[in-house]
């Protein structure tokens, strides 16, 4: 019997404003795969963090191999790697079509939950959130390399393949002039955007006034 997996946004309680065009400060760059902000939630009840993981949780509870997988799907083997492992997005309409074979529907059906944070994880999102009102194709241009120095002290202060690729995507994002992907992981208030913001490049570039400001909000 076929069990669903359903879609649902986690928000905060207060919105924050998310541009939807892209910008873009370099001729000919692309941006890397981002997640999804959405959380998808099993009929277990456990919460995963992004199709991929769906993906790959479900295979490793069916026992197929990726290549039965793709035998049965007519998707390549290569594909479905690069999707377990987030090397590629994986939209929900492909999302089905692999969780089929595996006994799994996916229904996409939309509830609001507020995200708990800690009062430490609250004021990085809330700081980090500043930025992202600040941050324009100028301001971008005029803190790049400070960002940029910032990925570097990251690197050498944070251990762990986790913490590595969190900080070669803030790279890979920062070099591309992705601001939309930058803003993403500025305001995304899960626990994706708890761990990005914890290896953050935008150390030093909040304005103290703002600083004083939001900590004087947070009392609690």
């Amino acid at each position: 019997m076929k069990y669903a997996i359903c879609w649902y946004i986690c928000c905060m309680g207060m919105t924050a404003s998310r541009r939807t065009e892209r910008s873009s400060l370099h001729s000919g760059a692309t941006a890397g795969p981002t997640q999804d902000s959405r959380r998808v939630l099993d009929g277990k009840g456990r919460v995963y963090s992004s199709r991929g993981e769906v993906l790959r949780e479900q295979l490793r509870h069916s026992g197929l191999t990726q290549q039965q997988l793709s035998n049965l799907t007519g998707v390549s083997q290569g594909r479905i790697s690069a999707y377990v492992n987030g090397r590629e997005n994986l939209t929900d309409v492909m999302l089905d079509r692999l969780l089929s074979p595996l006994g799994v529907a996916v229904q996409h059906s939309w509830m609001v939950t507020p995200v708990q944070h800690t009062r430490a994880e609250r004021l990085s999102w809330r700081f980090h959130l500043r930025l992202s009102e600040l941050l324009t194709i100028d301001t971008f241009r005029k803190w790049e390399q400070k960002m940029l120095s910032n990925i570097d002290k990251q690197r050498r202060n944070n251990r762990g393949p986790e913490n590595q690729r969190r900080i070669d995507q803030w790279e890979q994002l920062i070099q591309d002039g992705d601001l939309q992907g930058v803003r993403r992981w500025l305001t995304e208030p899960g626990p994706e955007g708890i761990r990005m913001r914890e290896v953050s490049p935008f150390i030093g570039l909040l304005p103290q006034e703002d600083r004083a400001r939001i900590l004087t909000e947070e009392r609690w």
